[in-house]
């Protein structure tokens, strides 16, 4: 599993990247809420000159938090395998879209939390809300 770091905007002083990797994602997961997207990239196929279709797994604690991380996860699918290898054995709430990849993390423990983002798309109507509805 090839994973690259992106950290900002603080500096950073390393032994050895792989250490400094391994302690950040340490640090990621112990966050209760995480983020996590997938995001397609195109991969130069070894040997056949062409590209195929290739994926950008990321995680992130939320906006608020102090730790300011993203850990990218690359993988050659987009099976959700990619992401249960990579957050097991964490458990907490995911914010993610409806993509049937995490639901396997659901069924073993983690909270699925709906992006609103994508709330829309899933059929629903945008509708002003009340106050009276929520007193």
């Amino acid at each position: 599993m090839d994973t690259i770091l992106a950290l900002a905007p603080q500096p950073i002083k390393m032994t050895s990247p792989g250490a400094y990797l391994q302690m950040t994602f340490t640090k990621i997961l112990k966050h209760r809420v995480l983020h996590a997207d997938e995001t397609p990239i195109s991969m130069l196929s070894p040997g056949k000159g062409k590209t195929q279709r290739a994926y950008l797994w990321t995680y992130c604690p939320g906006a608020f938090e102090p730790m300011k991380a993203v850990v990218y996860d690359f993988a050659e699918s987009r099976a959700g395998e990619h992401a249960r290898a990579f957050l097991d054995p964490w458990r907490g709430h995911l914010v993610c879209d409806d993509f049937a990849g995490y639901k396997q993390l659901f069924a073993q423990g983690v909270t699925e939390v709906g992006c609103l983002a994508h709330y829309p798309e899933r059929g629903f109507i945008r509708r002003p809300m009340l106050a009276a509805t929520f007193l």
